[in-house]
């Protein structure tokens, strides 16, 4: 009986929140204007997800449109990336937002991952992709292959390339013994 009136008024508690769901991403968002609130915006934003769930789905576009700014862009030089400092509060966002909505963030997260990868491993990260590979497994593939891929250049210098791989991506193909 105590858990049934708690549970009841917890929900009747999430629901009067979600009224006021417009207003307060709005706040959060601009919070990330100021630089010494990202930290404590971005783990609202992610907490505040997790308890309105596929309510934040509506905003997920202007929060994930900031999410990308804070994130390296895919055509930065190399050499500018590790002059690129990403607040771990990105990475624990994201991850929030994928155990709130799962599967609807697919597309936005498989456009980021170069861009994620490209901040080089970080405890932040490397929770972020092991909750994205959770929550939503059609992107797995994708992250352990960006992982390969950081691996080898962290390891052997060079991007990784498969055994059986061609020599050259410009080397003809071979089918039936022609060569064309």
């Amino acid at each position: 009986m105590i858990r049934s009136c708690t549970a009841d008024r917890l929900t009747s508690e999430i629901i009067q929140f979600v009224m006021y769901l417009e207003e307060s991403v709005n706040f959060l968002l601009g919070t990330l204007k100021n630089p010494k609130d990202k930290t404590a915006g971005f783990q609202a934003i992610g907490l505040m997800a997790i308890s309105v769930q596929e309510n934040i789905s509506k905003h997920l576009g202007r929060i994930m449109e900031v999410i990308r700014s804070s994130l390296p862009p895919k055509d930065l030089p190399l050499k500018k990336y590790k002059s690129f400092v990403v607040d771990p509060a990105v990475f624990t966002c994201i991850s929030m937002l994928s155990r709130a909505v799962g599967n609807i963030m697919m597309k936005d997260v498989r456009e980021l991952l170069d861009s994620m990868l490209a901040t080089g491993l970080s405890p932040a990260l490397t929770a972020a992709l092991r909750d994205l590979a959770t929550q939503i497994p059609q992107l797995k593939k994708d992250i352990q292959d960006g992982l390969l891929k950081i691996l080898s250049l962290v390891l052997i210098g060079r991007p990784l390339k498969h055994p059986g791989a061609p020599k050259s991506p410009l080397s003809p193909l071979p089918i039936a013994g022609i060569f064309l």
